[in-house]
């Protein structure tokens, strides 16, 4: 088995929101605002993503093995001028984000 740690920051604009965490393609957890959340996942392949408000991030297919640990933050795709007008964009499909770092 090997493990993933999920981090969202804390400094993230959707605060109150959970976003709901899936593993092949089922719910298997929530994370809110600023904190950390460790999945243990059998050794092959699965697709990751978070989902809030409809929106729907990135699809990662990561290849788990065994006694491996992969680190995944979430984001969200609002900066800048999107930043500003958020009420405009907070139904957008690309509002969330997963990026990884393997360890």
């Amino acid at each position: 088995m090997g493990d993933i740690i999920l981090t969202r920051p804390g400094r993230e604009m959707f605060r109150l929101l959970d976003y709901g965490i899936y593993v092949d393609g089922k719910k298997v957890n929530f994370i809110r605002d600023d904190t950390r959340k460790v999945l243990k996942l059998k050794e092959g392949n699965h697709e990751i993503y978070i989902r809030a408000l409809g929106a729907k991030s990135n699809i990662l297919n990561i290849n788990i093995k065994n006694k491996e640990t992969v680190r995944l933050t979430c984001k969200n795709n609002l900066t800048g001028f999107k930043y500003l007008f958020s009420y405009l964009y907070i139904f957008s499909k690309n509002l969330l984000k997963l990026d990884y770092t393997k360890i």
